[in-house]
């Protein structure tokens, strides 16, 4: 036993082969990706509907007027939105829809976008006085 590998136990620090470089280029780079899309999934779990607006005249008297709704989701999960017209004990349900979500939840960075204006035509209207009306969502 002579030398320096003597001492050391013949445990020498080889270089990484062009394979083992590109598997842990390929690992890593997959691995940051993931990384990214759960940190972006998370605080879309926590902020679901991004925004949900009415569209509608200040008040609704007759046929024609339109009325509607401008929402936002992050997609994650579905999101039902449903619009009424209110006053005093009567309702009408005008619309009911479901937003649509991502692919993969968690993986599907999108931000998706829903509008839609509904008009009102006067046999909608009839059971309700001539006093303003009330538009109500749900989301």
């Amino acid at each position: 036993m002579t030398g320096r590998s003597a001492l050391t136990f013949g445990r020498t620090r080889l270089a990484p082969s062009p394979v083992e470089r590109w598997l842990w280029r390929v690992t890593a780079t997959i691995l940051l990706v993931h990384v990214v899309l759960a940190l972006w999934s998370g605080f879309r779990a926590i902020w679901q509907v991004l925004a949900l607006d009415v569209v509608a005249p200040t008040t609704v008297h007759a046929g024609g007027d339109t009325v509607g709704y401008d929402a936002w989701s992050s997609g994650r999960v579905p999101v039902t939105i449903v619009v009424e017209l209110v006053q005093g004990p009567w309702h009408d349900t005008v619309a009911v829809d479901v937003m649509r979500q991502g692919w993969i939840a968690g993986w599907d960075p999108r931000v998706f976008h829903a509008r839609r204006m509904i008009p009102l035509d006067a046999s909608r209207l009839r059971r309700f006085s001539r006093e303003d009306y009330a538009l109500f969502h749900r989301g």
